[in-house]
């Protein structure tokens, strides 16, 4: 029917096992079937072991001097994946990709993201950051049972400007409600002037 002489040959003239044979080969050689899925996995590794040495996936974007590819390809999983991270339910994440309608496949993504997230990715640096101040500055109120950091605090520099900051972003409404109960969870004076 479709111009084979034999039923167990492809219109080429080879077997089904002459196809086994050289795709054994191939694969026997570590050729590459999928190149793009070969350069994620290859950043991946690189990724983990930024993990192993940094003890974090934060790696800053393209300012990474060690390895600024890295930097660009983190930058990429963030945009390309952080709007489906937070999403736990997998038929939920699967039709939002679907919706979404990029590039690999909903399979494919879903992996990318549970791999990332094995890991403990940074999906949003920002959060990553307030949360690390954060914890310094309840290490601070656990030793001065205070809040009220100065602004030059030679222990943790910068840690009084953050917090002059958290202020100034109440007031203004910008922090999230999740941050506001963070803060409120330790006491925090939102007024420094009052005390």
């Amino acid at each position: 029917a479709f111009g084979y002489s034999h039923p167990e040959q492809s219109k080429n003239g080879l077997t089904v096992e002459d196809i086994a044979y050289r795709l054994s080969r191939l694969n026997g050689i570590g050729f590459v079937w999928d190149p793009l899925e070969e350069q994620w996995k290859e950043k991946y590794q690189r990724l983990i072991a930024f993990q192993k040495e940094h003890n974090s996936t934060l790696v800053l974007g393209s300012d990474y001097d060690a390895d600024p590819e890295l930097g660009r390809w983190v930058e990429k999983q963030r945009k390309m994946y952080g709007r489906f991270a937070s999403i736990d339910d997998a038929e939920d994440l699967k039709e939002s990709i679907r919706r979404a309608k990029t590039g690999p496949t909903v399979e494919c993504i879903v992996s990318r993201i549970s791999r990332l997230n094995d890991v403990g990715f940074v999906w949003d640096p920002t959060d990553e950051d307030w949360m690390e101040n954060y914890t310094k500055l309840i290490a601070y109120k656990m030793e001065f049972n205070s809040t009220l950091v100065p602004k030059h605090y030679d222990a943790e520099p910068g840690l009084g400007v953050w917090v002059r900051t958290q202020r100034v972003s109440y007031r203004r409404r910008t922090l999230s409600k999740e941050q506001v109960r963070h803060l409120e969870l330790i006491d925090f004076v939102w007024d420094a002037t009052s005390t």
